[in-house]
């Protein structure tokens, strides 16, 4: 759920062979930007998870999540 609405708020659609989190990284690499992930708490395993897989895949990515509970 975490992964569709970040490619959602990116313009991104799903691919019928491709991860969603790799077509994720590979929009993300080499780009300047923030990626501000807001009320992580809701969905805190998910929104670890893509955290975790993007920070690994995308060298530089700067990222910001909000969270009242830790991922």
């Amino acid at each position: 759920l975490v992964a569709r609405a970040v490619a959602d708020a990116v313009g991104l659609r799903e691919q019928a062979l491709r991860p969603l989190v790799e077509i994720l990284a590979d929009f993300l690499t080499g780009k300047q930007l923030l990626l501000i992930l807001d009320s992580c708490e809701r969905l805190l395993t998910g929104t670890a998870d893509l955290v975790a897989s993007l920070t690994a895949a995308v060298p530089g990515l700067r990222l910001l999540a909000t969270s009242r509970q830790p991922l």
